[in-house]
This record gives C-alpha cells, sequence and structure tokens, in this order.
C-alpha cells in the first residue's frame, strides 16, 4: 500500500510542474506540442573501489552531453560496492555523483547489484537517490525505474502488482522501463539475471505482453554488452557499456556505449552512440 500511495504522490505532481517526489531530480521543462525531443540510456560505469570513475565512462559522459538529451535514464551498477566501510561506499558514490554533475541534465537511476550488494547499500541508495523504483511521466510517456535488486533476480510480489497498476494507468501513452537485470541475459549473466526464477520472468514478459501497444522498449544493463531481442512485439535491449569491463567481443556487442532515443510524433527511434576518442 505504501508504494501505491507514493505512485500517486508522485504522478499527481505533474499537474503543478516538472518536480519529482522522493529525492530525485526535477524534470526539465515539457517540450512544445509536436517537438522532436530525446533521452540517453546508460548503464554498468561502476569504477574503482577508492571511488576512481574510469576515463571512458568520463569520455561518454561528454559523447551524451554533445547530443543534448533531456534527461538520462541509467540501468546501474553505478559503484563497485565493494569494501568493508560506509566511508569506503561513501567516497565511491560522492565520485559517482561528481561525475554526472558535469552533465546539463537530470539522471534517473535504477538499482544494481553492485549498488545495493551490501548492508550500507540500500539505505546509501536512498539518501543519495531516493527510491528504488518509481514512474514519471514527460512528453507524453510514461518511464517506469524497476528494482530486481532488492529481491535479487526478481520483482516480488509488491512490486509486481505496482508495475500492473503502473501500466493500467500509462494507457495511451509510450511506456519505457529501465532495470538492471535483464529477462533474457544472453553473457556472462545467463542463469544470473531475471532468468534464474523463469517462471516469475515469464509472467513479467506476459504483462508487458499485455500492454505491447504501449510499451517503447525496455532497457537493462548487467551485461557489459549491447544487445537488442523482440519477442512477442516486446522490444528488450541490454545497454551495459557505461564504462565497466566488457563481457565480450565487438562482434557480439562488447563495445562502450549509450543509447539515444528521439521521440517523434510519439514513436522512438533507438540509436547506439560510442563515446568520443
Amino acid at each position: 500500500m505504501a508504494h501505491r500511495v507514493f505512485r500517486y504522490a508522485l504522478l499527481s505532481l505533474f499537474a503543478a510542474g516538472p518536480v519529482l517526489a522522493g529525492g530525485l531530480p526535477p524534470l526539465p521543462p515539457e517540450p512544445a506540442p509536436g517537438a522532436t525531443w530525446s533521452f540517453a540510456v546508460l548503464g554498468d560505469n561502476r569504477g574503482a573501489q577508492d571511488g576512481t570513475v574510469r576515463e571512458v565512462f568520463q569520455r561518454l559522459l561528454t559523447a551524451v552531453r554533445a547530443v543534448h538529451p533531456r534527461f538520462v535514464l541509467s540501468t546501474g551498477d553505478l559503484i563497485l560496492g565493494s569494501g568493508l566501510t560506509e566511508n569506503t561506499l561513501r567516497r565511491q558514490w560522492e565520485a559517482y555523483l561528481a561525475a554526472i554533475r558535469t552533465l546539463t541534465m537530470p539522471v534517473y537511476h535504477a538499482p544494481g547489484n553492485h549498488d545495493l550488494r551490501n548492508r550500507f547499500g540500500p539505505r546509501l541508495w536512498k539518501e543519495y537517490l531516493g527510491p528504488t523504483f518509481y514512474g514519471f511521466d514527460y512528453g507524453g510517456a510514461r518511464f517506469i525505474a524497476l528494482d530486481t535488486e532488492t529481491d535479487r533476480h526478481r520483482l516480488g510480489t509488491r512490486q509486481f502488482k505496482w508495475l500492473a497498476g503502473q501500466l493500467v494507468d500509462a494507457k495511451g501513452k509510450t511506456v519505457f522501463l529501465y532495470l538492471h537485470e535483464p529477462l533474457y541475459p544472453v553473457s556472462k549473466h545467463v542463469g544470473g539475471s531475471m532468468d534464474v526464477y523463469p517462471r516469475e520472468r515469464d509472467a513479467l514478459h506476459e504483462l508487458l505482453v499485455l500492454h505491447r501497444d504501449e510499451i517503447g522498449a525496455v532497457f537493462a544493463g548487467h551485461e557489459h554488452i549491447y544487445n537488442v531481442q523482440v519477442r512477442d512485439g516486446i522490444k528488450y535491449y541490454i545497454t551495459g557499456g557505461g564504462g565497466a569491463p566488457l563481457h565480450g567481443k565487438r562482434p557480439k556487442g562488447g563495445f562502450h556505449h549509450f543509447l539515444l532515443v528521439t521521440m517523434k510524433d510519439a514513436r522512438p527511434t533507438i540509436e547506439v552512440r560510442e563515446p568520443t576518442p
């Protein structure tokens, strides 16, 4: 019930202006009617234990700034998340947040396993970034962040019901979902993603298929590659090329990248972009 109350509180704010609840950054002004606009997606940029941000991630941020998206969606694994002390983790978080402050647009995050992997993780996530799952509307689209890590490899009953309500409420909008673990992994994390619980994964897929006329794309990370699959009309992207060590060679998607999603007449065009040299 608490999360349903949060959902209504969050979405009700849009009538008053582009401000989000729960510690999330403010949205940019809405695009003009009929305007073309874009957002970016990336994930798995985690740096070093001392917080050092990877050089390739910094180059990706430069490339993102150059294309001027309205905002960025992150599929998680923002920090390494290892260390015996809370202070070690705070250094990692503060280094990551300093890096994304170089952007001129807000970033909205879904948690990765590295972000929540120890006893300090959930509390620090809430402190620095707010809720682990939430939805917001922008430009006639709905954006839904999901948490595959609190109840590892699954959404759990409460979040699944919340998502079902979000999808019903979003009828007529283009819906984008972003989460860390892919439903259908293809690389290093086969058997270590949402496929650990195939019946629950299949139930999630079937829920999305019920709303496939609205679903623009599902973005995940976890595997440090680029991959796209279409299943029953649902486009599933793996976009884990944000800077962490790659999980394959280039022909199998092993290259650093982000996605640029351009919205025109409520229809998305999705391009793969690579970092500047």
